[in-house]
């Protein structure tokens, strides 16, 4: 499902018999909840009128599990990933960028992270170990392949 167009909320039912059997609550019993995709039309509509609070207390009320979704820029700025350290800095050849750190926190070592490759900085020693003679490497630089 989309999220909702006015803010970022996003339904969580994964299967038309939930959002069948659940939708009536959050959307005052209209007569559209017969399959998956006028049940979307009808929350769409319904919740198109209500600013996040209201939309969420009536997916509350209805139970029906839903999450605010983030861009990502929301997703660097989580107190969750600042609280954790979760983030790092990393070189690209754009200059320096946020990542996130491998899965997993280790006390006893900092995790290596390389700089980011350039577009086709290895594509020739990839292709040398993956049996490539020299003489094919070019051919396919010169057919602008690689």
């Amino acid at each position: 499902m989309k999220e909702h167009p006015a803010f970022r909320v996003r339904p969580a039912w994964n299967h038309e018999r939930s959002a069948t059997g659940r939708c009536h609550g959050a959307v005052a019993r209209t007569r559209h909840c017969g399959a998956a995709s006028q049940a979307h039309a009808a929350i769409l509509a319904a919740f198109a009128r209500l600013d996040s609070e209201a939309a969420t207390a009536r997916l509350d009320d209805a139970g029906i599990a839903w999450a605010e979704v983030n861009d990502m820029a929301a997703l660097w700025r989580h107190p969750q990933l600042q609280a954790l350290g979760r983030l790092i800095e990393v070189q690209s050849p754009a200059g320096p960028v946020a990542a996130l750190k491998p899965p997993g926190n280790n006390s006893s070592h900092a995790p290596k992270i390389g700089p980011i490759p350039a577009v086709g900085e290895h594509t020739r020693a990839i292709l040398g170990e993956l049996g490539y003679r020299e003489a094919e490497i070019n051919a396919l630089q010169k057919k602008k392949v690689i």
